[in-house]
C-alpha cells in the first residue's frame, strides 16, 4: 500500500480531527442541555402553579374540616346537656337503676354482659350471651321485677335457639 503522507502529518491530522470531533460532540451536548432547560422552565411553572393551586385547596378543606368539628362539638355538647338534665330531673339515679340490673344479671348466669343508657337515660340496652332460653327468660322476668322498669322487650328471634343464645334487649325506664 502506498502511503501519500509521511507519518508525522499524520499524526497531525489525526489530533486535529479529535479535537474537531470532542468540540462538535461538546457544541452538541451543550445544545441538547440548553434545549432540556428550555423544555423543562414551562413544566416547572406549571408544577408550582399546581403546588399553589393544591395547597389553596388543602387550606380550604382544613378550613371546613375544623368549622364541621367545631359544629360537631357544639352538638355533642347539646346533647350531654340534654341528657344530664334528663338524668338530674329523674327522682331515682341511674346508677341505682344500673345497679339493680347488675344485680338482676348476677343471680343469672348470663356471660359476655354489656350494657348501655339510650334515649337521654329511658331506655338501657342490654347485651350477651345466655346458656339456655330458660335462663334468658328467668333473666327478663326479674329485670321486669324491678320497680324503675316499665317494660323488658326481648325479640323473638332471640329465643330460636336452645343453647348458648346471643341476645339484645331493650328496657324501657319508667318516666
Amino acid at each position: 500500500m502506498f502511503t501519500l503522507l509521511p507519518q508525522q502529518y499524520k499524526s497531525v491530522i489525526m489530533k486535529r480531527y479529535k479535537k474537531r470531533l470532542s468540540v462538535v460532540s461538546l457544541v452538541l451536548l451543550c445544545t441538547l442541555i440548553i434545549c432540556g432547560i428550555g423544555f423543562f422552565f414551562p413544566s416547572l411553572i406549571l408544577m408550582r402553579s399546581e403546588a399553589s393551586r393544591l395547597e389553596g385547596e388543602f387550606n380550604t378543606l382544613q378550613n371546613l374540616i375544623t368549622s364541621k368539628n367545631d359544629e360537631e362539638l357544639s352538638a355533642t355538647l347539646k346533647n350531654l346537656e340534654n341528657t344530664t338534665s334528663l338524668l338530674k330531673t329523674e327522682d331515682e339515679k341511674p346508677s341505682e337503676i344500673i345497679l339493680e340490673i347488675v344485680k338482676v344479671r348476677e343471680t343469672n348466669s348470663i356471660e359476655e354482659f354489656s350494657l348501655s343508657i339510650e334515649g337521654g337515660g329511658s331506655i338501657v340496652s342490654i347485651s350477651g350471651m345466655s346458656p339456655s332460653r330458660k335462663e334468658l327468660l328467668s333473666f327478663v322476668k326479674r329485670l321486669e321485677a324491678i320497680p324503675a322498669v316499665e317494660k323488658a322487650d326481648l325479640p323473638i328471634s332471640n329465643l330460636a335457639k336452645d343453647l348458648a343464645i346471643p341476645f339484645n334487649l331493650k328496657i324501657v325506664l319508667k318516666k
